[in-house]
């Protein structure tokens, strides 16, 4: 499990991590990683991304020992590539559901949208969104959008009267590549206060 909204955790094969990794660089160049672990990241964008740019000395040379240090945290499999980076991150999907940036909160239009972020590539998925709250959810419409291939908006409407709504995903809602079903979803902020306008 990788959560990057709220309190950072890094949790690979059961065991906690995210103490390890090397003070305020290891922590973003892992998170860093983890938002773009669809794809293999150049060390000129990890450079930019870490330091942007108020550059160390040898940038080139402190990158290498940042990611040396990180490698020896969460181990060489999980952070592969000697040029071009990428993280690669245990078998068995989980994910983080959030109230989406763009979401006002409070609320007073429909619908309400979340954004589901998985820690590895998933399989599209229709299904296994449990919805909850203080607001009549009872008629919802629940519409699922692939955004990337880790990250889905979640767009809930037809929610009666005023109150709370929340959205998480059952274990089993997809499965990655390989086959492995997904976790029940894990959130700091999946709640979104909605009052209807008149």
């Amino acid at each position: 499990m990788v959560q990057l909204c709220g309190r950072f955790v890094v949790e690979l094969d059961g065991r906690r991590v995210e103490d390890r990794l090397p003070g305020r660089q290891g922590r973003l160049l892992f998170a860093y990683l983890a938002l773009s672990r669809d794809r293999r990241v150049g060390r000129n964008e990890l450079v930019e991304a870490l330091w942007g740019a108020e550059l160390p000395r040898d940038p080139a040379d402190v990158l290498a020992a940042v990611l040396s240090k990180v490698r020896a945290a969460v181990g060489n499999d999980v952070v592969e590539g000697r040029g071009d980076v990428r993280l690669v991150l245990p078998a068995g999907a989980t994910v983080d559901v959030e109230r989406a940036d763009a979401q006002a909160d409070p609320a007073s239009t429909l619908p309400i949208h979340f954004t589901a972020t998985f820690d590895e590539p998933v399989h599209a998925f229709t299904s296994g969104v449990t919805l909850g709250g203080t607001a009549d959810t009872s008629g919802a419409t629940v519409t699922i959008t692939q955004l990337t291939s880790t990250t889905y908006d979640i767009a809930v409407d037809d929610v009666t009267g005023s109150g709370t709504v929340t959205a998480s995903l059952d274990a089993g809602a997809t499965t990655d590549l390989a086959g492995n079903s997904s976790t029940a979803s894990t959130s700091t902020d999946n709640s979104v206060d909605y009052e209807p306008g008149p």
